[in-house]
């Protein structure tokens, strides 16, 4: 493993450069609010380290529910068909996180809190299967690509919590 002052240094550095800006802001970023894949992306990772790293439980509380509350912004710009504005490569990006986000706080909470159990999310999950073409390529709009790359990673897991999720080959 990494040499105990290096780590208590990551853990010092993740507190001053990130935990302890996001807790002690008394205005939103402006990510808080926007129903895109950033709002998954910055609140997901912050979330993240917040779990493995906070020990006081009231503070990682206060920092989950603001975490909590920009999730549900990000899933507003879903629709019901889980459709993701942005794009395939988009999706896997900010649903990757979401995601992620979901499974460790389900894990943390002993299945208290599990964001996946839920129909639209669902919905979201099989968005890449909905626009797959043939081989690597999708229906392609916004600014992503003619060809996706499925993370596999990603797809497993939404696969095992998903029935209706299919793995390309």
């Amino acid at each position: 493993g990494l040499a105990p002052q290096v780590v208590a240094r990551a853990k010092r550095e993740i507190y001053r450069r990130v935990l302890d800006p996001y807790t002690g802001l008394n205005q939103p970023l402006w990510w808080e609010s926007a129903p895109m894949n950033w709002a998954a992306v910055c609140a997901g990772s912050i979330g993240a380290a917040a779990m493995y790293l906070v020990e006081d439980v009231d503070r990682l509380a206060l920092l989950l529910h603001r975490v909590l509350r920009t999730m549900e912004v990000y899933l507003e710009g879903f629709g019901a068909d889980g459709a993701c504005l942005e794009g395939p490569s988009y999706w896997a990006y900010g649903f990757g996180y979401f995601t992620y986000f979901a499974a460790l706080l389900r894990e943390r909470t002993g299945g208290a809190l599990d964001l996946l159990d839920n129909e639209k999310i669902e919905q979201i999950a099989l968005f890449p299967q909905r626009c797959r073409l043939t081989g690597e390529y999708v229906v392609s709009f916004s600014d992503s690509p003619l060809t996706f790359d499925y993370p596999p990673g990603l797809l497993a897991y939404l696969q095992a919590r998903f029935d209706k999720v299919r793995i390309p080959r």
